[in-house]
């Protein structure tokens, strides 16, 4: 790829970054083009909202705090779990729905019970109706951690365009979407206390939050060109 590529385009400034240190290749070869997502594609739906809220035993005055993603370690929700709990004592109303499946179902199932949230924790399994499902939370967290190759993820993406507060981890290029104090919080990984933190703040004061419209999020957020 060195000597055969002229020229690669990448998903983040992290591969960007990788594939100079690691591979030598030249900076000026390489262009990141960060994902995006359609807006009005994900527009928030209020009855698909009321359905899916219904299907996940979720009272009308329950906070629902979503993620979406693969059950799988670098996802990172083991870290979400152990965040949930210090956070529910507090909130009782909170819930949290884990989308998706994977080899750590199991383990975080365990995980749930032994910290005592499993009554409000709602594994949802895979699910391909995401407007819906995104239509149902109040907050979205993402919880990866370095080392997965997690890059710029539709999920926030997805989240932030149905102007979901959010709480995530600044893995990869993820803290590029977001502008903190104005479209949610970024925190370190395999940091529960700090990701607790986060949640409490949306929690606690969600006006402290001041959501914007995904579009109106600097450009910088959604396209780096380097």
């Amino acid at each position: 790829n060195r000597w055969a590529t002229d020229h690669f385009l990448v998903d983040g400034v992290c591969v960007k970054e990788l594939l100079s240190r690691e591979d030598g290749i030249d900076p000026a070869k390489i262009t990141v083009v960060h994902l995006g997502v359609d807006p009005a594609a994900m527009r928030r739906d209020a009855a698909a909202r009321a359905r899916v809220r219904a299907e996940f035993a979720l009272a009308s005055d329950a906070v629902a705090i979503g993620n979406v993603g693969r059950l799988v370690p670098f996802k990172g929700q083991e870290y979400l779990l152990r965040a949930f709990a210090l956070v529910a004592p507090a909130h009782p109303r909170a819930r949290l729905v884990l989308v998706g499946d994977g080899e750590l179902r199991d383990m975080l199932g365990r995980l749930a019970a032994e910290l005592g949230v499993a009554s409000s924790v709602v594994f949802a399994g895979f699910r391909d109706d995401l407007v819906a499902v995104y239509s149902a939370f109040d907050i979205y967290c993402h919880s990866s951690v370095e080392g997965g190759g997690e890059t710029f993820p539709f999920a926030v993406l997805q989240a932030l365009s149905q102007e979901l507060p959010v709480a995530v981890t600044g893995v990869g290029d993820v803290a590029a979407m977001v502008e903190e104090g104005v479209n949610g919080h970024v925190v370190a990984d395999r940091d529960p206390g700090a990701l607790a933190a986060a949640l409490r703040t949306l929690l606690e004061d969600p006006a402290a939050t001041a959501v914007v419209r995904y579009a109106a999020i600097p450009a910088r957020s959604r396209v780096v060109d380097e």
